[in-house]
């Protein structure tokens, strides 16, 4: 009888601390926020859709993002954010977006005896589609090892890529960039209030999470908002990753909105419903010249701009922010695209005969846009960033295969494939809808990998090195150096060290160019890419 009196009182103590209210003040106000489980079956404490800047609609709409207004109420943390305005979607998401959710472990304080390290997750999806909602990135896998986690919401498409080339009207462009460091900045000045450490700060985020990662290590608007950066399948001296300078008057123009009066264009343009600007197909968009992607600022005033110079120029002059740096790729990245392609799509020869007739490769186009569009140009900006770094560069290739290949087991056309694809790596460390689909068991294949992969990614949030001294590891990973290319293999049953990954693809792309895929075949990839 006793035992189960204890049993009622424990029971009834839990759900008291799970239902329970915690409120933190931070710059703008006050949160309630919630008590949740983790993995692991510890508690940590969630709050949700924080807003960091200002909804930019209206007059904000297509211009730089502004902080967020304090509030007098105590703000109720414990809803997730929406998703950006994307696609056709227009129930679930909204222009009002510019929000970030904030997951500690630390039981929320006025005063923390240790402050944890930080890790910020900029979320994929070409800079189109995606978001920070929990269904994507859930944080019950990395909070056990004592990390606060923090996920940014950021406009997309044309919302976050207008620009216009006269300078008198203020919009510069690479919205979604400055979205981004305002989130950043915001993390810099209330972060503390959460138990963590703004002078620990990293950043990651995979295909244009890795690329907007790798923006802001170029970019000197970034300088001093985070201290690592994790490149995941993405960077940002690859073609998809580069959008197009003036095209708020092509978007104009596609809505049949004048274009002789800028200072009415812009009215027009701010005033239009956005489902107006939402229900243009993106295959239109593309094919005008509009994407999300971010550009370079030439025609702007440097101390404001986020980016006034190309990134490979940067890159090589070596002014850019010099921090620990984790980059690679997954082994198929590329299987999403190039499941559905021809070897009549491929219309340079060379390329044809090394990928088609060589023999060299099962899956040919699988391997060639893998090559192309993420794993050699992950490699040449790496072997770039070592020549001019002070910070050390570490390189992994990503080919664990297991239950947890989220993107992969779920994609009939590719699920056969031996490896990993884009993507997939995530189903290690995040927890999500696809990833609470599939039961892990205890001690299984999937479960060893996924620590392994969360041990790795948050050591080196918390050492800026993946295998440091202070935590042993099975392995010791070595940074790139101008003589050898060192990198990871994230297998399934170990992390091992090797050197020059896909040493064919590598060296080929690295004698003939990437400049040599034709438009035919990149326009196709483009359009696939909407669909990451």
């Amino acid at each position: 009888m006793i035992a189960i009196e204890k049993i009622f009182i424990f029971v009834l103590l839990f759900w008291k601390c799970l239902s329970q209210s915690y409120i933190l003040e931070i710059d703008q106000g006050r949160l309630s926020g919630k008590a949740r489980y983790d993995i692991k079956g510890g508690i940590f404490y969630s709050f949700q859709r924080i807003p960091y800047a200002k909804p930019p609609v209206g007059e904000l709409r297509f211009k730089e993002p502004e902080p967020a207004d304090k509030w007098d109420d105590i703000l109720d943390a414990t809803v997730d954010l929406p998703k950006c305005s994307q696609g056709l979607d227009l129930i679930s998401t909204s222009e009002d977006c510019l929000y970030l959710n904030v997951y500690t472990p630390q039981f929320p304080s006025e005063d923390y005896d240790t402050l944890k390290d930080v890790m910020v997750w900029i979320h994929g999806g070409a800079f189109a589609g995606g978001s920070a909602r929990e269904e994507e990135q859930g944080p019950e896998m990395l909070i056990p090892s004592d990390v606060v986690f923090v996920a940014i919401n950021y406009r997309l498409g044309v919302f976050g890529s207008f620009h216009l080339e006269d300078t008198s009207l203020e919009y510069p462009g690479n919205l979604q960039m400055k979205d981004q460091a305002l989130a950043l900045k915001w993390v810099q000045s209330n972060i503390v209030r959460f138990g963590g450490n703004p002078d620990s700060v990293t950043i990651f985020g995979g295909s244009a999470g890795g690329a907007s990662v790798h923006y802001h290590v170029l970019s000197p608007l970034s300088a001093g908002l985070f201290h690592n950066a994790i490149i995941e399948s993405g960077t940002a001296t690859v073609d998809w990753a580069r959008g197009s300078s003036n095209n708020g008057i092509l978007l104009a123009q596609m809505l049949n909105i004048p274009t002789y009066n800028s200072s009415e264009m812009i009215q027009r343009l701010q005033s239009v419903n956005r489902e107006e600007i939402m229900m243009i197909p993106a295959l239109s968009l593309l094919e005008v010249g509009i994407s999300g992607s971010p550009i370079v600022e030439q025609d702007r005033n440097s101390e404001t701009a986020f980016l006034t110079e190309d990134p490979l120029t940067i890159i090589k002059q070596g002014t850019y922010n010099h921090v620990p740096i984790m980059i690679g790729y997954a082994d198929i990245d590329g299987a999403l695209l190039g499941i559905h392609l021809s070897p009549e799509d491929i219309t340079d020869q060379e390329t044809y005969d090394f990928y088609v007739e060589s023999g060299f490769f099962e899956h040919p186009l699988v391997q060639m846009v893998t090559d192309v569009v993420f794993g050699h140009p992950a490699y040449s900006a790496a072997k770039e960033h070592v020549k001019t770094a002070n910070s050390p560069i570490y390189f992994y290739r990503f080919s664990a295969d297991t239950a947890i290949n989220i993107v992969k087991v779920n994609e009939p056309a590719i699920s056969h494939l031996k490896g990993a694809t884009h993507g997939d790596e995530t189903g290690y460390f995040f927890n999500s809808t696809l990833r609470n689909a599939i039961t892990v068991e205890p001690g299984s294949n999937e479960e060893k990998a996924s620590e392994r992969v969360v041990k790795l990614w948050t050591n080196f949030a918390k050492y800026g090195n993946p295998t440091p001294e202070e935590d042993s590891t099975d392995f010791l990973w070595m940074p790139i150096t101008e003589e050898t290319f060192y990198y990871a293999e994230i297998a399934t049953y170990e992390t091992t060290l090797d050197v020059n990954p896909d040493e064919k693809s590598m060296n080929f792309w690295d004698e003939f160019g990437n400049t040599q895929v034709t438009n035919k075949f990149y326009k196709r990839m483009q359009s696939l890419l909407r669909n990451l």
